[in-house]
């Protein structure tokens, strides 16, 4: 047997002994399809308490928030994940937190919607972003160079250089 042989032997026990561990999950949560009359309202928030709640949000940012990654990570989605919208409703330990919550999301997204997932590197093009000569042009937004949102028009496009 070869070291190299030795450490695929070791990785594989490893991964097994990962597997038989119970996942966490949500002691109550609640899935509907999304019938709310504000189509430009969402919201994806963990709160005091163990609590989520997910409003109008396509289980496209509900995987993205999960696993903690950018939409263009993911592959081979069918078209409904980014269209359909859901509400998520769920509590799990009051002290759990965001890290625990999102943990807990994942195994949701694989009992409710049957998701699999798996990661893998892919070679990919990029641009990578550097400071030109001379050093960078910008600059830090002052308070007094933003502008207050609206909350009373919510189906508005935002004024530029919103607050927050």
């Amino acid at each position: 047997m070869t070291p190299r042989t030795c450490a695929l032997v070791t990785f594989a026990m490893i991964a097994i002994a990962f597997a038989q561990e119970p996942k966490p999950a949500f002691e109550v949560a609640s899935i509907r399809r999304y019938t709310g009359a504000q189509p430009n309202y969402n919201e994806f928030a963990t709160k005091a308490g163990g609590r989520l709640t997910v409003i109008n949000n396509p289980i496209l940012g509900v995987i993205v928030n999960a696993y903690g990654i950018t939409p263009n990570q993911l592959t081979e989605l069918p078209g409904w994940v980014r269209s359909e919208r859901y509400d998520i409703e769920a509590r799990g330990p009051a002290s759990s937190g965001r890290k625990e919550m999102m943990l807990m999301l994942q195994t949701l997204l694989a009992e409710r919607f049957a998701m699999k997932a798996h990661f893998e590197s892919r070679e990919t093009s990029a641009y990578i972003l550097t400071v030109a000569k001379g050093g960078h042009k910008l600059r830090m937004l002052a308070t007094e160079d933003c502008v207050p949102r609206d909350t009373t028009k919510p189906g508005e496009e935002p004024d530029p250089n919103v607050c927050g």
